[in-house]
């Protein structure tokens, strides 16, 4: 399957109905003149019906007499016979070198070469109107399908993973008699530091271990007595804010204790595009509750290039900044590319 390119944002813009909007604020400003004022709400019917009845000299005809019998005349008088129109004549020939023109963006520096660094060889020569040229690199590459990069424009994912989990769930404690034992907490989606805490206490911990979370602070304490301890082991240390070590007599957490601290980002993966440095795309996790359907818009994407000129299928894996699969347990994830062709250098 090609890659056929389009953009939400292209830089043409709607060239007729900006010309219309030119003539219409035209005759606004001259009636503002006219008549000192700038109200417009009762003369603007008026005015456009003065421009649909107006004789247009690139139509050759007003608006309101357009219809389907005569569209074809005016479409004619308009870009005229294409058929009759000479081919212009090749100015380069097969085998010179040449550069390609840049398009000059909106806010481009005028100062600034505006042309590819990259040396091309003229491969083929179409006689088109205008004339088309087909390049090939320096090592005989031939540029078939143009050079492509894509961004991640859309992604609608489920809110389904637990932050409780079977890799971040277990802590230990000692009751003061010199026996360790291990818990774990039941897997699941904690929304709260509070439930995590709740599902962490249990019925012999009392008068001798108990959790507090501070809202302020967002803090976790810690307090043991009687010679009891508690093992704060990794994954669940990560989510009250500590480090892993043992807590004996009263500990504060030293970072804020966060739910989702196990999934703070995560990252989508493809098969069709070069590696970067942090990932191929990098997509902060949103905010949500357990089941929620989160959906994320990029109205300007981080564009990277595409390695394929041609391809069926996308594999795309989304994983943890640790590298692992984020762990949906359920629903589905949808994904919106958006291609475009490179900015030649």
């Amino acid at each position: 399957m090609k890659v056929h390119f389009f953009t939400t944002n292209n830089e043409t813009k709607a060239s007729i109905v900006e010309r219309f909007h030119r003539t219409l604020m035209s005759k606004l400003t001259r009636y503002f003149t006219e008549y000192n004022t700038r109200k417009y709400i009762d003369v603007i019917e008026e005015l456009i019906y003065s421009y649909n009845h107006t004789w247009h000299r690139s139509t050759k005809i007003e608006p309101s007499s357009v219809n389907i019998d005569n569209q074809a005349e005016v479409w004619q008088n308009l870009y005229g016979d294409l058929s009759k129109q000479k081919s212009e004549k090749a100015f380069f020939k097969v085998g010179d070198t040449v550069r390609v023109s840049k398009w000059k963006r909106r806010f481009g520096k005028g100062y600034e070469n505006n042309w590819s660094r990259e040396i091309f060889t003229v491969h083929q020569i179409i006689p088109r109107n205008p004339i088309v040229y087909k390049l090939q690199d320096l090592k005989n590459n031939v540029i078939k399908e143009g050079r492509w990069e894509v961004g991640l424009a859309e992604i609608i994912y489920p809110h389904t993973w637990y932050n409780g989990n079977e890799k971040n769930n277990i802590f230990g404690f000692d009751l003061g008699d010199g026996k360790l034992i291990t818990r774990k907490i039941t897997p699941g989606s904690y929304e709260t530091v509070p439930d995590i805490l709740k599902a962490m206490l249990l019925p012999s911990h009392e008068g001798k271990i108990s959790f507090k979370f501070n809202a302020n602070s967002k803090r976790v304490k810690i307090k043991t007595e009687k010679k009891s301890k508690v093992v704060l082991e990794e994954g669940l240390s990560d989510l009250l804010g500590f480090h892993t070590h043992v807590v004996e007599g009263v500990a504060e957490s030293s970072f804020v204790a966060e739910p989702q601290a196990a999934f703070p980002v995560f990252c989508v993966y493809s098969n069709i595009v070069q590696p970067v440095v942090a990932g191929h795309v990098e997509a902060p996790l949103l905010r949500g509750k357990d089941g929620d359907v989160v959906s994320a818009h990029y109205d300007r994407p981080h564009y990277v290039p595409v390695i394929r000129q041609s391809f069926q299928t996308i594999e795309i894996e989304l994983r943890l900044n640790s590298g692992a699969l984020v762990p949906f347990e359920r629903g589905k994830v949808i994904i919106v590319l958006h291609f475009r062709m490179r900015q030649i250098l």
